[in-house]
C-alpha cells in the first residue's frame, strides 16, 4: 500500500516561485549536477527526483540518459541506498523515431539504478493515459506525483491538440496552451485518482506526493481542501 508523503505547493508568480512543502518526514537540499539542465533534489528518504529544466531539451534527455547508467558515481551512490527517479512533464510524450521520449529514457537506462516518479497530470496533458503509462513502467514506478485538472477549465486536456508535436518545446513555449486555472485542488477535478492509486498499489509503488502548481485560493486554504478531498480515496497508508 502506498504511503502519502506530503504536498508540494509550487506556484509561479512572475519570476518568483513560492514553494510550501508540508510533510513532517521530509526535508530536502538541492544539488546542482550534470550541468544547468538538471536539478537534483535529494530527499532525506534517500530518493532523488530528476527534473528537466533549462531549455526543456528533448533530445538532451535521451542523450543524457547514459549519465544514469552504471558509472562510478551512480554505483557509489546506489551502494548507499540512493535511488534515482525520473520525473516527467508533458513533453516527454513527444515522439522521437516513433517512440515517446519517456520510453527512450526507460529503454536506455539501467533499472538497477534508475526508476520513475510518474507525474500523472503531465502524462495526461501529453496525450497519454496515465494508468497505461504506469503499467508500462511496471516495477520501475516507485512514486506517483498527483495533481488534478479543473472541471471548469476551458483548456484542452491534451496539449498536442493545440501544439505541434513535431516542434521542440522550449522554456518559452512550455506554457503555451495552458492556464493557471487548469490546476485545481487535488481530488476536486476530473482525474480518475482512485484508479491511479489502485494501479500504483498493484505495481508496488511506494509513495504518492500531491502537488499544486497554481491555485485561485490562498496556499493554506488550497492545501486544506486538497487534504480533505484526498482522504476520500482508499488504498493509502497515512
Amino acid at each position: 500500500m502506498m504511503r502519502f508523503y506530503g504536498i508540494i505547493f509550487f506556484q509561479q508568480r512572475g519570476v518568483n516561485f513560492c514553494t510550501a512543502l508540508l510533510c513532517s518526514q521530509l526535508c530536502s537540499i538541492q544539488l546542482g549536477l550534470c550541468s544547468n539542465d538538471f536539478v537534483f533534489t535529494l530527499f532525506a528518504h534517500s530518493i532523488v527526483f530528476l527534473f528537466g529544466l533549462a531549455g526543456f531539451r528533448i533530445g538532451f534527455l535521451v542523450i543524457r540518459s547514459c549519465f544514469f547508467n552504471p558509472s562510478k558515481r551512480i554505483v557509489k551512490l546506489a551502494a548507499h541506498g540512493m535511488q534515482f527517479l525520473i520525473h516527467n512533464h508533458y513533453h516527454e510524450f513527444q515522439k522521437l523515431n516513433g517512440k515517446e521520449i519517456l520510453y527512450h529514457i526507460m529503454d536506455n537506462t539501467d533499472p538497477r539504478y534508475v526508476s520513475f516518479e510518474l507525474d500523472t497530470f503531465w502524462a495526461m496533458r501529453g496525450g497519454a493515459d496515465p494508468v497505461e503509462v504506469m503499467k508500462r513502467l511496471g516495477a520501475r514506478l516507485k512514486l506517483v506525483h498527483q495533481k488534478d485538472f479543473s472541471k471548469t477549465s476551458t483548456s484542452p486536456v491534451n496539449l498536442w491538440t493545440v501544439k505541434d508535436p513535431e516542434t521542440l518545446i522550449t522554456r518559452e513555449t512550455f506554457g503555451e496552451g495552458m492556464d493557471p486555472k487548469d490546476f485545481c485542488e487535488i481530488g476536486t477535478g476530473i482525474m480518475d485518482i482512485q484508479t491511479i492509486i489502485d494501479t500504483a498499489n498493484a505495481l508496488g509503488a511506494e509513495y504518492i506526493v500531491l502537488e499544486q502548481d497554481h491555485t485561485q485560493l490562498t496556499q493554506m486554504e488550497s492545501v486544506r481542501i486538497s487534504m480533505d478531498s484526498f482522504k476520500k480515496f482508499s488504498g493509502l497508508d497515512w
